[in-house]
């Protein structure tokens, strides 16, 4: 039977499951040269904006940042560069590639580097914007 029977009391202590409180929301998540201020970019209580921090290494020459819907289509081409290893920044205020504001929901961030015009690696992070 279905309804009520799956909301029974957590026994992992902090999933993100029927009876079980979620886990808190930290404020930056890494992975390894692209660093997130946070995941959730919220109009109302704040953050409204989500900063991106990348440390692009050698090989790679370049890096792009695209934030896509969760069908797949370009939202915004947030940032790019040619110009070798190095620190970037980029900041992400909720805005489509018209300069509209995106409606709520999740979106993904991809985060690419490049060395001579190909990806040599990519990373994923799932946004929310309230």
């Amino acid at each position: 039977s279905r309804g009520p029977a799956l909301w029974r009391p957590c026994a992992v202590g902090g999933a993100g499951s029927p009876g079980c409180p979620l886990p808190p929301v930290t404020a930056a998540v890494s992975a390894g040269w692209m660093t997130l201020s946070g995941r959730t970019l919220d109009r109302i209580e704040g953050p409204a904006s989500l900063a991106v921090t990348l440390d692009v290494p050698p090989p790679a020459t370049g890096f792009v940042l695209r934030i896509f819907d969760p069908w797949g289509r370009g939202v915004r081409m947030l940032a790019g560069d040619e110009r070798g290893p190095g620190a970037r920044s980029a900041v992400w205020l909720g805005e489509d590639d018209t300069g509209l504001a995106v409606p709520p929901g999740g979106y993904i961030l991809v985060g690419e580097l490049t060395s001579a015009g190909r990806v040599i690696s990519r990373e994923r992070f799932v946004l929310g914007v309230r």
